[in-house]
């Protein structure tokens, strides 16, 4: 392998890497930030007959503090998954932003089958990692720090969307994210 195959695959690496839709976040193979920001870019104009929406997993860390870490990449690309398999069949996209928070863009017309959709595998499919006593009461038993009883609900998928909201293109993440996450 000389000098010209090596600039002949830097080349070729190169071509590739300017495209972000090609380096998938590793965790659950849905196209990254850099991805998502690049749909952002190429939907944002198309606004009145698309819709962005930021989903978050609900109530992820009262699990995680009662049951432990040991499924939590197991929930996160059953999350992943279930989003891509339910946007795929509405022709829509879905990217990570990073651990448990998720981008999905698809027709306003389809949104709302898409997330019921979504959302009920992803409630069935997170029922295998609680306790039957946990899934009667229909919530995970935690404290807050000055050793009150708090109740928290179980993991579900919670969004935010564009549709019929006027935010500029360059602030649609954080204020999706900041609605989403309150």
């Amino acid at each position: 392998m000389g000098i010209r195959e090596a600039q002949k695959y830097i080349n070729q690496h190169r071509k590739v890497q300017s495209d972000p839709l090609n380096w998938p976040d590793f965790m659950t193979g849905l196209p990254d930030r850099a991805s998502v920001q690049k749909m952002i870019e190429k939907y944002y104009p198309k606004l009145n007959t698309h819709c962005i929406s930021y989903i978050c997993i609900e109530n992820i860390q009262p699990y995680l503090v009662k049951y432990g870490s040991k499924n939590h990449v197991n929930i996160i690309q059953w999350a992943a998954g279930l989003l891509k398999t339910t946007a795929d069949k509405y022709d829509g996209f879905v990217g990570i932003l990073d651990t448990h928070n998720f981008v999905a863009i698809c027709k306003k017309s389809d949104f709302d089958e898409f997330i019921r959709a979504a959302s009920a595998n992803f409630q069935k499919k997170v029922s295998e990692f609680y306790s039957e006593i946990d899934l009667k009461n229909g919530y995970v038993l935690s404290f807050s720090r000055d050793g009150k009883e708090v109740r928290m609900g179980l993991m579900d998928l919670k969004y935010r969307t564009t549709n019929g909201l006027d935010i500029p293109k360059e602030r649609i993440l954080p204020e999706l994210e900041r609605a989403c996450c309150v």
